[in-house]
């Protein structure tokens, strides 16, 4: 869907608040690069794609990436505790590490655990969040099962902000970020952030570890990013994001350290695109009270090429290459490193009412050795108004390096090298509508998992054995009611486990989610809802979780043209809910700051 468009043309019949909206919009917001690797229109990709702007970040006022995320349709999200504790994300009912995290396109996630440290990546400094549904492994690789979420910080004008905000838990973020060229050719970006809270308990009674003291976190971000453009064909950009805090938990504390940095060479035409990628990034973990420590490193090069054979077909293709290295963590793994070359290739044909895509991609891994995934869409405009749309394809997520060489232990030896990849194939099929002032779909998916990883009850090893179907229908839309601007989503989900025919874990069979702004004169208003169903705590489905209904407002007032006060409550009535069994979450809280732009 269309979300700029639409919002522009909303915004052109409200009163004086739409020039705000508009001087805040740009054009380039309509393109996206996440769905294929390469910049395009949102119109001219068939994957259902979100893009999240910084505009709507702060009309929102979120205070972390998973507050963003829990938003979107087709996220659940489970948290073990307040702001900053780990989160998990399920997409479309996949796994928590079966969704892509990536930050400017690097992969950001623990090679020992496989998953992202969600909770700990900063918000601070971000311009968009573009978020694919779906499997997208075919051009990724491994991971991109359930979908692909990718946090976008590059610079996009000259701009320099201060934040000053508190709120409930003692809560504090200060923070100054500021972009502007250099010369003819240049820019520099540079964001800095420190947030504090002191929360409240991450457990309950429910859980055996629970202690009533207040769990608080503590980190500072950093966000750097300097590019030149020497010519109109040749760019080049350097940029690094950075964070460090502690976050405090029943039973001791953690400090995470997170990093990752890369260097961009791009080189455009009106025909061809050519992209260089070298990139590090790295997961560092310890706990207080324990000498362990937990340290992922990876480096990785990514040559990505879009060439424009004619006016219906575009060409796409590269070359990634991954080295993790978990050698700097005081757990003795068996083995230490592991690299991955993997090469795709993909065709986009767009012909009058026709549109189609392919991709085919080959990774070779050192742990498991080959393997082939692919993907096909194709999409039919039936009416201006009306297109139908099909997709199927392959995803694989690859075996952790706790999974496959974890040391044993006096807890047991779950360890095993001969694993292999967890599988998916999945099919969707969906009818997309695009009306003046509307904007809707509707999405039928079937998403069935083999060869999933799980702990075998008569070895004792992690072993190739669980298999999942999971079986959905979404409703997306965004349209306008007069002044009032809407985006809504309904989503029915079916997830079994084939081998105990139990329900996954922590997925709600229902769920909807509905956001409404509505913008006067120098005032905004966002008021914002979501649902979620009963679900299961456990395999077995003994322990359930209660169905909830959260409501969050917020507001933002222009004092001057660059002056602006913002306010929030969050979960407006003060809803007592769980996502995690034995863990609590926020009460009514309530935030207020001052935003300065010059």
């Amino acid at each position: 869907m269309n979300r700029t468009m639409l919002a522009m043309t909303v915004a052109s019949l409200l009163p004086h608040a739409s020039l705000l909206y508009a001087q805040d919009t740009s054009i380039d917001e309509n393109m996206v690069v996440t769905a294929n690797r390469f910049e395009q229109s949102m119109d001219s990709t068939l994957a259902p794609i979100v893009v999240v702007t910084k505009d709507d970040i702060q009309s929102t006022q979120a205070k972390s990436i998973e507050e963003v995320l829990r938003r979107l349709p087709g996220i659940q999200v489970a948290s073990n505790g307040g702001y900053g504790q780990t989160a998990s994300v399920y997409i479309r009912g996949t796994e928590s590490d079966h969704a892509l995290i990536l930050v400017n396109g690097v992969r950001v996630s623990s090679a020992t655990t496989g998953s992202t440290a969600i909770g700990s990546l900063p918000l601070n400094g971000v311009e968009r969040i573009e978020y694919v549904r779906g499997p997208r492994t075919a051009v990724y690789g491994s991971d991109a099962i359930g979908g692909v979420i990718n946090v976008i910080t590059s610079y996009t004008g000259d701009e320099t902000e201060l934040w000053v905000e508190g709120g409930s838990d003692k809560y504090q973020k200060y923070a100054v970020s500021t972009a502007n060229q250099i010369g003819e050719n240049g820019w520099i970006k540079v964001s800095v952030n420190r947030e504090k809270t002191d929360g409240f308990s991450a457990t309950n009674e429910n859980n055996s570890y629970f202690d009533p003291d207040d769990d608080g976190s503590d980190h500072t971000d950093l966000l750097l990013e300097l590019g030149t453009k020497p010519t109109e064909e040749l760019s080049f950009k350097w940029n690094t994001n950075y964070t460090e805090g502690d976050i405090e938990f029943d039973d001791g504390e953690q400090k995470q350290k997170l990093s990752s940095s890369s260097i961009v060479g791009t080189y455009k035409t009106d025909s061809l695109s050519s992209e260089l990628i070298l990139a590090t990034s790295r997961d560092q973990s310890s706990f207080m009270g324990s000498s362990d420590n937990y340290e992922t490193n990876r480096v990785s090069v990514a040559w990505q090429n879009s060439y424009q054979v004619n006016s219906e077909l575009l060409m796409l293709g590269g070359v990634d290459w991954a080295n993790d290295d978990v050698s700097e963590s005081t757990t003795k793994y068996t083995e230490t490193s592991r690299s991955n070359l993997g090469v795709y290739t993909s065709g986009l044909y767009s012909k009058d009412k026709v549109q189609a895509e392919m991709s085919l991609r080959v990774d070779d891994n050192e742990q498991y050795g080959d393997y082939t995934t692919w993907q096909v869409s194709s999409g039919y405009q039936l009416t201006p108004i009306y297109r139908l749309s099909a997709m199927a394809g392959t995803a694989f997520k690859a075996p952790t390096f706790n999974d496959l060489y974890y040391p044993a232990s006096q807890w047991g030896d779950s360890a095993n090298p001969n694993l292999t990849p967890e599988e998916s194939l999945n099919y969707e099929i969906a009818l997309d509508v695009n009306l003046s002032l509307a904007d809707f779909r509707i999405a039928l998916y079937q998403n069935e998992i083999s060869d999933l990883i799980s702990r075998s009850s008569s070895t004792g090893k992690n072993e190739n054995i669980a298999k999942a179907e999971i079986k959905g229908i979404e409703l997306v839309g965004e349209f306008a009611t007069g002044a009032l601007f809407h985006s809504a989503s309904i989503d029915v989900m079916d997830t079994e486990n084939k081998d105990t025919g139990k329900e996954l874990v922590r997925r709600s069979k229902y769920s909807a989610k509905w956001n409404v702004s509505y913008t006067y004169y120098d005032w905004n208003f966002d008021l914002s809802y979501l649902y979620r169903g009963e679900s299961y705590d456990d395999a077995v489905n003994n322990t359930k979780l209660d169905a909830y209904s959260l409501v969050d407002f917020s507001t933002h007032y222009y004092i001057t043209d660059n002056l602006i006060a913002r306010g929030k409550i969050a979960n407006l009535f003060d809803e007592d809910y769980e996502t995690s069994y034995g863990y609590n979450t926020q009460e009514r809280s309530y935030y207020a700051g001052l935003n300065y732009k010059f």
